[in-house]
């Protein structure tokens, strides 16, 4: 049994996770997959504006009140800048890192950094007149991939504004600080990803302790592939990956 703690992206939360949590639960690991503060089951914090650094302390005191050790973090989009810092802080802790379509920043970067010109433009333009420059607005979410449409329907109505501070704010941290993570998998889907991130993703496959692969299928692997989204993360649990 493996400690895994599931980490969010961007307009969603917990819940997100759940077809994959109910997976790794089932095969029997230790699963927590906690909401960001002002998102998911904790949209009611929202007034709080989080920044990246109340972001990072969500998952770090998870993880120390919990009292996590040799844990799998799997983070998602806006998340892998969360998981990062987290490596970094925490580096007798941490033994495998998946980044799931997730950014794998250097340090100095936010989230904002790693969008093209005309999309970050688009969407802080949005943030301005439509949240009072406090949110980024849900519309912006990409494509989930799912076919049925009360499906995605139920996905759709529980995204939430983003709060912007925590997109702004950049990393001290780097993929450099992850050297000492025993196992680390990029992961990029194939269909409609950014150009960033398939940067990020051919920078993985170059490297010799790291694992880059890739899966048919849009920017929610974990919406459209939750069985094979558990399995590698569960090969990384056990050591097979």
């Amino acid at each position: 049994m493996a400690d895994i703690v599931l980490i969010h992206g961007t307009w969603t939360g917990a819940w997100l996770w759940k077809p994959v949590r109910d997976i790794l639960r089932t095969a029997g690991h230790n699963v927590f997959t906690p909401s960001f503060t002002g998102m998911g089951d904790r949209i009611h914090l929202a007034d709080l504006d989080a920044n990246l650094d109340v972001h990072i302390n969500d998952i770090q005191k998870l993880i120390e009140y919990e009292m996590l050790d040799d844990v799998i973090l799997a983070a998602h989009s806006y998340g892998g800048l969360v998981l990062t810092e987290i490596a970094a802080r925490m580096p007798q802790r941490v033994s495998g890192a998946v980044y799931l379509n997730a950014a794998l920043p250097e340090a100095g970067e936010c989230m904002m950094d790693m969008q093209s010109p005309e999309r970050r433009a688009d969407v802080l333009g949005a943030c301005d007149t439509e949240c009072g420059g406090r949110f980024l607005p849900k519309r912006f979410l990409l494509k989930t991939g799912l076919e049925d449409a009360e499906q995605e329907a139920a996905i759709l109505g529980r995204t939430s504004d983003h709060p912007v501070k925590s997109l702004l704010q950049p990393v001290s941290a780097d993929r450099a600080k992850l050297a000492h993570v025993r196992r680390k998998v990029h992961v990029i889907g194939s269909r409609g990803h950014s150009g960033r991130f398939a940067r990020d993703h051919e920078w993985a496959a170059a490297q010799t302790d790291w694992v880059a692969t890739e899966f048919d299928t849009f920017h929610f692997p974990m919406l459209t592939l939750p069985r094979e989204t558990a399995d590698l993360i569960q090969a990384q649990a056990t050591g097979a990956g």
